[in-house]
């Protein structure tokens, strides 16, 4: 299976640079990883979920020519989706090109972003590839370069350069509705009890969730016929008891790391740790309030650094380390868990014989053998009848 091969290709380069402290070091077998990962996720053909819809409304879309006389005010997506597409079409006319492109702006600036962050950028990578690469490079792909363009923008928050940053929130919201959450996020950089950010992060979070209902929340799926189909699939599928379990179980393991690497004084000076409380605020209201988990899109690859980089820490020092590296292990041990539960969920409701959520996934054909998987497609399509 190709993920495993990627997979365990990156594990054993982690093994190899396990002691590195330079961002040099194994910079020809990072580059082998960001290649792979563009490749597998540019070539797929009908892989994912999502990827499926915007497959098929491909050819919808306007070229640079007819931009002009688009009607955007009664576009499915936003201006930026929009545009990018126009663009994409414009310059060859298939969806193959778009996703080759779309698969080297999301993995080019999620890598030079690790890169630049993570004390052990190998670690991080084995972790990307198994909770999100997946999810941003084959689901939420307009979502995904909103993520991206945050990304550019943590610099500018970090150094205070508020009118750059809010440039690029703009800009991210270009791509996605749900980037609104960006502009709230320079509070978390200003000295503020904890009351007050947990009051000002729900107060607007709701806002931002629940302000015309039908239109906004409907906007964070995409509009229309089958955003409004996603959306009640999307709300119908979160409202559990299971489910809140689920989400809450998360936060606390990522609550835990946080705690463990305070008390021994390890990564206090993280530049994400800012990130945090926001984390685990929109987390928590994640688990009652429908539609505000995809808030936690834009903090999943800052605060995934922070906490491999605790792990790191306490792998690198675990003589003198050996109960907390214990603890954290347990907390990793039960997000890794969760995200199998994530992908061996049953879908047998969906397709016509037993099936699972990985089948979204596996198996995995290429643009050069183009096979249509039905299990795949009755899983996908069959969620919003």
């Amino acid at each position: 299976m190709i993920y495993l091969l990627i997979f365990s290709f990156s594990f054993f380069a982690f093994l190899r640079y396990i002691n590195s402290t330079s961002r040099q070091d194994g910079k020809v077998v990072y580059v082998f990883l960001w290649l792979s990962l563009i490749l597998l996720a540019g070539l797929r053909y009908r892989v994912g979920g999502d990827s499926l819809h915007y497959f098929d409304v491909f050819d919808s879309y306007p070229t640079l020519s007819t931009l002009w006389d688009y009607d955007f005010a009664k576009a499915e997506y936003n201006p930026g989706w929009i545009v990018f597409n126009a663009i994409i079409k414009s310059f060859n006319g298939d969806f193959y090109t778009f996703q080759f492109v779309h698969a080297i702006i999301v993995n080019s600036i999620i890598f030079f972003f690790i890169n630049s962050y993570a004390r052990n950028k190998f670690l991080v990578i084995i972790f990307y590839l198994f909770l999100h690469y997946l999810y941003f490079t084959m689901e939420v792909l307009r979502e995904s370069l909103a993520i991206s363009v945050f990304l550019l923008a943590v610099p500018s928050l970090l150094n205070k350069h508020w009118f750059n940053y809010y440039l690029y929130c703009l800009l991210a919201y270009s791509f996605h509705s749900s980037a609104l959450i960006l502009f709230i996020f320079p509070l978390f950089s200003r000295k503020m009890q904890i009351k007050y950010q947990v009051t000002i992060t729900v107060f607007l979070a709701l806002i931002i969730n629940f302000i015309s209902f039908d239109s906004l929340i409907t906007s964070l799926f995409g509009a229309y016929s089958f955003g409004q189909r996603a959306t009640r699939s999307y709300l119908i599928k979160e409202v559990n008891i299971y489910g809140l379990l689920i989400v809450f179980l998360k936060i606390l393991a990522y609550y835990f790391i946080h705690i463990f690497a305070q008390n021994k004084k390890i990564c206090n000076k993280h530049p994400f740790i800012i990130f945090v409380t926001p984390y685990l605020i929109l987390g928590l209201l994640a688990a009652v309030v429908p539609g505000v988990y995809r808030f936690l899109n834009y903090l999943a690859i800052p605060l995934l650094i922070y906490i491999v980089d605790i792990l790191y820490t306490f792998i690198r020092n675990r003589t003198s380390y050996q109960p907390s590296l214990a603890k954290v292990s347990v907390s990793f041990i039960i997000i890794i868990s969760l995200q199998i539960q994530y992908f061996v969920r049953d879908t047998s409701k969906y397709t016509r014989g037993k099936s699972s959520f990985y089948n979204i996934y596996v198996p995995y054909h290429s643009i050069f053998d183009e096979k249509i998987e039905q299990t795949r497609e009755d899983i996908f399509y069959n969620q919003f009848k």
